[in-house]
């Protein structure tokens, strides 16, 4: 099933590359954190800001959003906006799900809309 990356969401940095493994073989909470924080820091989301988000992966409650969901985009946007620079969270959240590694672990990730 897809991984869900809602436009109010994203995760943590880090610059770790993922280890290569076999889907039966990872921790898909980690798995996910671990991708997530590597893509967020390659979008260039200062380590300071992505620390303050709700970073971590979580089970969608609705199976239409996917196994899992990242709720980071629309907080890192509201904390990366100044008076000359509006971050749009859906502009962020699909670039930061176009630079998420999952492998042959997950299915491409895609984004929700709010809600």
């Amino acid at each position: 099933r897809n991984t869900s990356s809602s436009s109010s969401a994203m995760s943590a940095a880090s610059d770790a590359p993922l280890p290569p493994v076999a889907a039966g073989d990872v921790d898909p909470v980690a798995f996910l954190t671990a991708a997530t924080d590597a893509a967020i820091a390659a979008a260039g989301v200062d380590a300071a800001v992505a620390a303050r988000a709700p970073t971590d992966p979580v089970v969608s409650k609705d199976p239409k959003f996917g196994d899992y969901q990242v709720n980071a985009a629309l907080p890192l946007a509201k904390m990366m906006t100044t008076k000359e620079n509006k971050v749009n969270p859906k502009d962020l959240a699909t670039k930061i799900m176009g630079l998420m590694d999952v492998g042959a672990v997950f299915e491409a990730p895609s984004i929700a809309g709010p809600g």
